[in-house]
């Protein structure tokens, strides 16, 4: 006998039980209605046939047997056709019980686990990594999912998106927020909803620290700094964006007053110039950063933007020989970087 057929209830007593109030309230009826007996001796022994039904069930065990508690109700209701019931219930499942599936058994076979199983597997490949951006490579392309993917799958990501989110995330979810199926656009609207509440939470706490009278360079550095990561997160409006990327200019010009050459400043907020068209204030300060930091990868590629867009050709072929094979050891960017010098010092003169 499995440990399944262990758990299952006995019938044994209750068959018994409800045979004997059977015969009992059967016999007294019989009488009864054959003129034997008075008509108040079956309901005294309809009374006590239910009382021991009752007491049957109480006792059978906590919770109470199922098949007790059948014939209580069914004895006090019905009488000797109610116990007759319950004695047929219980010989059915006696002899059915042996060929039967246990409950879980046949749930599981009308609701497959499969599908479950797929989505389990789905979800453990998207939080396998806790870099975001780690976790999309290893899935592919979260963007080919939300077009293509299940309903299920698209909940999933835009889950991930809402616990996870970086900038990296952004496209994904205003795709989601465009998506044809109403209960994905709730998700994702609702996703979008949350981390913009975070955003505005962790910056107003930034920038009460950073107005206090004696905030340091470093907390003044962290608002202006947390003000470009929220712009560039790709989940607000244009113009809360705009907003953001010049109130973030502004904290970064009024760190420069105190430190000139603060090379990490001088970066970012060159970042912010180019954006907005004023390349060459842009390319001042990323003249001063490499001044003082020493020329980078980055720094090396918001030059080359400048410079392509002052329409300084010749100064942008004349560095790129001198930066040649300087960042050949700086990774993925450094690496791309490279090509593209290699395709300035390659290009002919422009007459």
């Amino acid at each position: 006998m499995t440990a399944v057929q262990d758990l299952r209830e006995p019938l044994g007593l209750d068959g018994v039980a409800s045979l004997a109030t059977f015969v009992a309230s059967a016999s007294v009826a019989a009488l009864v209605m054959g003129g034997t007996l008075p008509a108040a001796a079956y309901f005294l022994t309809h009374i006590g046939c239910a009382a021991f039904a009752i007491l049957v069930a109480v006792a059978s065990g906590h919770p109470p047997r199922r098949q007790a508690i059948l014939h209580a109700v069914m004895a006090s209701a019905l009488g000797p056709v109610g116990s007759a019931g319950t004695f047929l219930c219980t010989v059915f499942e006696t002899c059915f019980r042996p060929f039967a599936s246990p409950f879980s058994e046949w749930f599981d076979s009308i609701f497959q686990e499969d599908e479950q199983d797929r989505m389990a597997v789905f979800v453990d490949r998207l939080m396998v990594s806790d870099d975001p951006v780690n976790a999309a490579q290893r899935v592919a392309s979260y963007n080919d999912i939300l077009s293509r993917g299940s309903i299920e799958q698209k909940q999933a990501i835009i889950g991930l998106i809402g616990r996870r989110f970086s900038p990296a995330f952004a496209p994904a979810l205003r795709q989601a927020l465009q998506d044809p199926v109403p209960s994905v656009r709730v998700q994702a609207a609702s996703a979008a909803a949350a981390i913009e509440g975070r955003y505005s939470e962790r910056l107003a706490h930034l920038a009460s620290r950073a107005e206090w009278p004696g905030a340091s360079q470093d907390e003044l550095k962290a608002v202006a700094n947390y003000l470009v990561e929220f712009a560039e997160s790709g989940i607000t409006e244009a113009q809360r964006c705009d907003e953001a990327f010049g109130t973030a200019l502004k904290h970064f010009d009024a760190l420069l007053v105190s430190n000139p050459n603060d090379a990490a400043v001088l970066l970012s907020s060159a970042k912010i110039l180019l954006r907005d068209g004023q390349t060459l204030e842009a390319h001042r300060r990323l003249m001063r950063a490499s001044a003082t930091f020493g020329i980078s990868p980055e720094i090396a590629t918001l030059q080359i933007e400048v410079l392509i867009q002052l329409g300084r050709f010749h100064d942008l072929r004349t560095l790129a020989k001198q930066w040649q094979g300087r960042f050949s050891s700086s990774g993925r960017d450094g690496q791309r970087l490279e090509t593209a010098l290699t395709l300035w010092t390659r290009s002919a003169p422009i007459g």
